[in-house]
């Protein structure tokens, strides 16, 4: 899968939010109804993600659907899920061949329950590639997604 579009977020940024998640679910250990029954691991690295979407110029939303394809930050992994950090934004990439990019605000374009796909790395450049649902989505400041997926195939 080709990458379509970039994310305009600076690695410093990045950095900060991910201390601030830390940071707040060490704050909220015990103190909040655990659902997962599988532990979570550490897993800070880069997933590729494919998302679906409507564009914002279309009249319908049942009509035809576009890709964007990108990289995303992991936060952390479990058996059934990982959680990845989005930037809010995405650009179209320059050299994209997408005849329809355009920047887009994955806060108006995502929701809870929605299918994507992630694309993890293995071992010597391969990726492997999970159909997953959004299971928690939110706004980490104004330009980062926290974003729960559930593992629901393997591709």
């Amino acid at each position: 899968m080709q990458i379509t579009h970039e994310n305009p977020t600076a690695e410093e940024d990045l950095e900060r939010m991910r201390d601030m998640l830390d940071q707040w679910r060490r704050l909220s250990t015990g103190k909040r109804d655990e659902r997962r029954c599988l532990p979570r691991h550490d897993y800070a690295t880069t997933a590729i993600v494919s998302v679906d979407y409507t564009p914002s110029d279309a009249k319908e939303e049942s009509g035809p659907k576009l890709q964007a394809v990108f990289e995303s930050w992991t936060r952390d992994l479990s058996a059934t899920g990982v959680s990845l950090l989005f930037p809010r934004h995405l650009s179209p990439q320059s050299e994209s061949k997408h005849e329809r990019a355009e920047t887009i605000d994955l806060y108006e374009v995502l929701n809870r329950g929605d299918e994507i796909q992630v694309g993890l790395p293995k071992s010597a450049g391969r990726i492997l590639w999970m159909r997953s649902v959004i299971r928690r989505l939110r706004r980490v400041q104004d330009f980062v997604l926290d974003c729960g997926v559930q593992f629901a195939e393997r591709l």
